[in-house]
């Protein structure tokens, strides 16, 4: 799935706006995620090159917004591969649920057992309530609101998917005696025969669209993998490259003060490099302190052994947090070593290099 929110960030002014309404748009009209993807990486591209050229928006989606969203995805609209595809969705839960039924079952009720499949009937009730809702009363107002962005627009939809649950629980406790019973072995051949035939179907349309059945979307995948991490890359230099030019004005700001001499390009990265050596440094030392603090502890209050046990349990989930909060860090780190090699290389500062890329 393609990385919208980082697409966004690399566009300005009225072309972000452009590509964020799309985006939001594109998420109820009834298209595949495939073919969404794909729509919204052409309009990517044209926003981009039109942000490039100083090309005015106007000229690209009109005077209406909603007219050129309808028009432009309009080709990828395919409302009945949608509920096939859900459709499979569902019979995959309802298949499972079917098969554990039929492992529990006793011995001799196999073939007379009954299933209740009114909990399903009731969510699925509730999910076409959702759609409706969202499709026909809350996108339109969305669309229309140019005050809503992306960010307002997913708690929006959070919102909505909590009212769901929370109906969903209330309408279960309303029905809690209600209930429809049928063949547990009806359930599980109509489920596992419409995944058997939406299997079959799919695995034809493959072969006679792409010459195989499967691996069709592996490239693209890959493709779309890479693509991803080229516009996270570009977000995250950009980034780096405004906290550096703002470090490095800060700093020589406060040295004009002291009626010092500004720092060179040379001299400040030779300090960011010596920042971050202390940070992977100190690091390390406040990771093995969380770990060693306690297992100590630990050995002192009880034995050595549970000790010992206590801080390798302790080592393995720490490591696993600190790692998942480092990998940040060193993205941001690695970035900022690629701007000042970039800076030496090109011969220029932060604050130029940061004018550069903005371009």
């Amino acid at each position: 799935m393609l990385d919208t929110l980082a697409m966004a960030g690399q566009l300005t002014g009225e072309y972000k706006k452009v590509f964020e309404t799309a985006d939001m748009y594109s998420m109820g009209n009834g298209s595949s995620t495939k073919g969404r993807d794909e729509r919204l990486m052409d309009l990517y591209d044209i926003l981009m090159e039109a942000q490039k050229e100083g090309k005015s928006v106007e000229k690209i989606v009109g005077d209406d917004m909603e007219k050129f969203c309808k028009e432009f995805f309009a080709e990828e609209k395919n409302y009945f591969g949608e509920i096939l595809i859900k459709g499979y969705n569902i019979a995959r839960v309802v298949f499972g649920f079917s098969i554990l039924e039929f492992f529990l079952a006793e011995e001799g009720d196999i073939w007379n057992m009954q299933a209740n499949i009114f909990p399903f009937i009731l969510g699925l009730m509730i999910g076409c309530i959702v759609t409706v809702f969202y499709k026909f009363v809350l996108q339109p107002i969305i669309f229309k609101n140019r005050k809503i962005n992306p960010t307002i627009h997913s708690w929006i939809i959070i919102g909505v998917f909590i009212a769901a649950f929370i109906g969903s629980i209330c309408l279960g406790v309303f029905w809690a005696d209600a209930e429809l019973y049928v063949n547990n072995i009806a359930v599980l051949l109509i489920s596992g025969g419409y995944i058997l035939l939406y299997l079959l179907v799919r695995s034809v349309w493959r072969i006679r669209t792409y010459g195989r059945a499967f691996g069709i979307h592996k490239e693209e995948k890959q493709l779309e993998k890479e693509f991803n991490e080229e516009i996270d890359r570009k977000e995250t230099l950009q980034i780096n490259a405004q906290v550096l030019a703002k470090e490095f004005a800060k700093k020589n700001a406060k040295n004009r003060r002291k009626g010092k001499s500004e720092y060179t390009q040379q001299e400040f990265a030779e300090m960011i490099r010596k920042q971050q050596s202390r940070s992977k440094k100190g690091n390390i030392v406040l990771m093995m302190a969380i770990v060693v603090v306690p297992c100590i502890f630990e050995m002192v209050i009880n034995d050595i052994v549970e000790g010992l046990i206590y801080g390798a349990i302790t080592a393995v989930i720490e490591f696993f947090i600190w790692r998942f909060f480092s990998r940040f860090a060193e993205e941001a780190a690695n970035a900022q070593l690629y701007i000042l090699e970039e800076c030496e290389k090109q011969g220029m500062n932060v604050i130029e290099y940061k004018k550069s890329i903005e371009k």
